[in-house]
């Protein structure tokens, strides 16, 4: 099995404020991460939340890796039937936060990003993601290319529009860059955050993956 892909949809959302005590984090590792790995062209699915968010407004709480084992397998797993199931019953289980089960305009789609530098050199269950940092700042870069319609949450496109758009202006989790940097605890994860200085900026946690990290 591949350990990094050049193919990321980035899932932003945000749980009701009573997810976690109703057992959202044992249930991810014992039920979603694992079915989520076991979908056919699925490469690697993890899932983060956000320990600190710099502003405190960011679009989003919670965020999944979701990589394809190649960007050709992305319809075959987007669309995959037992997939959509489970997630119309993720929906009606856990839902989006204050709106309920209807998705805000950052979490109606998935982004799709493509990588732009090399993998890291060694993963952690800690990162920091910085929106539209300078390149200088390094960290695994990748760029959003399209929205990716959730069709199991808004519905199928409409005739004559396609399931991935390019990201309009205003769309998306509040970037259009971002730069992964790993780190092994929360104080290296605060202290990489505090050097970069750069905003929109997450200190987030591994929750669910399939392997540890």
């Amino acid at each position: 099995m591949a350990t990094s892909f050049d193919t990321m949809v980035f899932l932003s959302y945000t749980l009701p404020a009573d997810a976690l005590p109703r057992g959202y984090e044992p249930w991810l590792r014992e039920v979603d991460n694992p079915f989520f790995n076991a979908i056919p062209g699925m490469g690697l699915y993890e899932n983060w939340r956000n320990a600190e968010m710099r502003p405190a407004d960011m679009l989003f709480e919670h965020f999944d890796f979701l990589h394809p084992e190649t960007e050709a397998d992305l319809e075959r797993v987007w669309f995959n039937k037992d997939l959509d199931a489970f997630r119309q019953g993720w929906i009606r289980k856990w839902g989006y936060g204050a709106t309920g089960t209807t998705p805000t305009p950052a979490t109606a789609f998935g982004w799709l990003a493509r990588r732009l530098t090399p993998p890291a050199a060694r993963r952690h269950p800690w990162l920091v993601i910085a929106g539209d940092a300078p390149a200088k700042d390094g960290g695994e870069r990748w760029r959003i290319v399209e929205a990716v319609r959730k069709h199991y949450a808004i519905g199928f496109a409409p005739p004559g529009e396609d399931w991935r758009n390019p990201v309009k202006p205003g769309q998306g989790p509040g970037f259009a860059e971002f730069s992964v940097h790993y780190a092994p605890d929360e104080a290296s994860a605060r202290a990489i955050a505090d050097r970069l200085g750069t905003r929109p900026l997450a200190i987030s946690a591994l929750m669910a993956a399939p392997r540890p990290l």
